[in-house]
């Protein structure tokens, strides 16, 4: 190819390469330009408050777990591809259950306990990576629905028209960390699996 002029020619890999007329040189031509990897985010429905799916180490069959509104939807990553519709103000209680192997990856377990008594069963929203998001929007939830409920009912007795109406957020956010520091205590070892669980009946009214 020595007789060729110089120019950009096909340098057999697919791309251009620039002959100076006598030589290859290290100038290319048409090199696809890196770009940075891009996962769009889901669109979620409107009023979503927390989104999750889960992440079991065989990367198949994971759960689909969405808070929308007063309503927990639980899609359980089973073949019938079983789906749960609960209203949150029927959770008697939520915690969080973690194995050796799921601490190793970052992901928990958030178990939801529904009704009460005889009538109450287990919701697991298994291998969730944002696990401590989920449990402060759920509960955070429960303390919505329950305002939202005794806010319903009329006062017997009078209300002095000075007072404005209860912040429903901020006692939302003093619930939540309530239930933190509940949680808290009970990882360092100061309240026992029965005291821990007796305050968090206590805090939730149950």
């Amino acid at each position: 190819m020595s007789d060729v002029a110089a120019g950009w020619y096909d340098d057999g890999s697919g791309g251009k390469r620039w002959w100076d007329g006598r030589a290859w040189t290290a100038r290319q031509a048409d090199m696809p330009k890196p770009t940075a990897s891009y996962t769009p985010k889901p669109k979620w429905p409107e009023g979503t408050r927390w989104a999750a799916v889960g992440n079991p180490i065989s990367k198949v069959g994971g759960g689909r777990y969405l808070l929308i509104h007063d309503h927990l939807f639980v899609h359980i990553g089973d073949a019938a591809r079983t789906l749960h519709d609960i209203a949150v103000i029927d959770i008697a209680e939520i915690d969080v259950v973690q194995s050796t192997l799921q601490k190793t990856r970052g992901l928990a377990t958030i178990r939801v306990t529904v009704g009460h008594g005889d009538d109450s069963n287990q919701l697991m929203l298994d291998d969730v990576k944002e696990f401590r998001e989920g449990v402060a929007a759920i509960t955070g939830a429960i303390a919505d629905a329950r305002l939202a409920a005794n806010g319903g009912l009329a006062s017997t007795e009078p209300q002095p028209v000075v007072e404005k109406a209860p912040d429903a957020a901020a006692q939302a956010r003093d619930f939540i960390a309530e239930l933190g520091a509940l949680a808290a205590y009970h990882r360092d070892g100061v309240l026992t699996d029965e005291e821990f669980a007796a305050a968090k009946r206590k805090l939730l009214a149950l």
